[in-house]
């Protein structure tokens, strides 16, 4: 509200005091952007363009801090067959960090999770033994001995006895046997499972950078005036001054209070297309959302040379949808990407 009012009170004192109306002429510029991946000679530089049958000169160039391109990359390693899933075994099998490149990003990506599969590695056959113990037969017949036994629920077969004697009684001076103790071995085919192991993959995830970073040259070039033939006649010189100083006092003092130190442009076709000038301080928002004539998403924010110096390494964010990303000021031109 105290700037409105200022601005109002130097507009009217200077528009009393002068009681003339003030023009302000400002030559008429384009600009050109060029991106390439090496340094190119200025002196290369078109000197001249004409657009919209206006003629333009070449006046000078800038190199424009382009920020590298960023975005989130996935990564699946390799199958290895394992013999545990376990966390903790996985994470002794695979590193922690994967260095991901391709032809244009590369980076450090994190372990995140693992693809397991377990793996039906089917079963053996084998022949298990069990053996019973008979005591105190009265005989070493087998009828007396079981040809089957259930044994932990499977059923075992008998294959053979061995006798001997548990008890005997001398007759006609013979050691003759009276009662057998019998060891019968029993057998059963058991199918065991092959222990198990595990296809395993190792997920990786985190941001890659462009290795590609091209330079960004923003060339000016000024519309060539035609010039008129200068009438000299005797003038008073007084009355100029004041309309010309009392104007520069009030332009200076509008630029200060309401002046935009930043622009963004879109890149279109070696073409910079304004989008939105504001004032910035530190923190500011930016947002691109409603801009209408955004093609390409090649951007470049321009901070006036004049508030450069108070904003130097602050932060700033640019809003475009729901994307958001963070400058930090270390040009008065950047360029950047979503």
């Amino acid at each position: 509200m105290k700037n409105r009012i200022k601005i109002g009170f130097i507009i009217s004192l200077t528009i009393i005091l002068l009681n003339i109306s003030i023009t302000v002429f400002a030559q008429d510029t384009i600009t050109k952007m060029i991106e390439t991946r090496e340094t190119i000679d200025v002196n290369s530089f078109e000197q001249e363009l004409e657009e919209n049958g206006t003629t333009y000169i070449y006046s000078g160039y800038e190199k424009i801090n382009t920020i590298p391109e960023t975005k989130e990359q996935v990564y699946t390693s390799e199958e290895r067959i394992v013999n545990s899933n376990t966390k903790e075994y996985l994470d002794s099998q695979f590193e922690s960090t994967y260095f991901y490149e391709d032809e244009t990003f590369k980076g450090d990506l994190k372990l995140k999770d693992y693809n397991v599969q377990e793996m039906d590695n089917g079963y053996q056959e084998i022949i298990d033994s069990k053996y019973i113990y008979y005591n105190n037969l009265p005989s070493n017949d087998l009828e007396q001995i079981d040809k089957t036994r259930v044994i932990q629920g499977k059923e075992y077969v008998l294959i053979n006895v061995n006798w001997s004697a548990s008890n005997s009684l001398y007759i006609d001076e013979t050691k003759v046997p009276i009662e057998y103790n019998g060891k019968a071995l029993y057998q059963c085919v058991i199918k065991e499972n092959n222990p198990k192991t595990y296809k395993v993959q190792a997920i990786y995830e985190g941001k890659v950078t462009s290795k590609i970073v091209n330079l960004s040259y923003l060339l000016t070039y000024t519309e060539v005036e035609n010039e008129e033939p200068i009438i000299e006649k005797e003038e008073n010189h007084i009355i100029p001054i004041l309309i010309i100083t009392g104007g520069l006092i009030t332009i200076g003092n509008l630029k200060l209070l309401t002046s935009k130190n930043a622009t963004i442009y879109n890149l279109q076709k070696d073409t910079l297309v304004k989008l939105k000038a504001k004032r910035i301080k530190e923190g500011s928002v930016i947002d691109l959302t409603n801009c209408q004539n955004i093609n390409g998403n090649n951007f470049v924010l321009v901070i006036k040379d004049s508030s450069y110096s108070k904003l130097r390494g602050k932060k700033v964010l640019i809003q475009l949808n729901n994307q958001r990303k963070e400058l930090v000021l270390l040009s008065h031109k950047i360029g950047f990407k979503f």
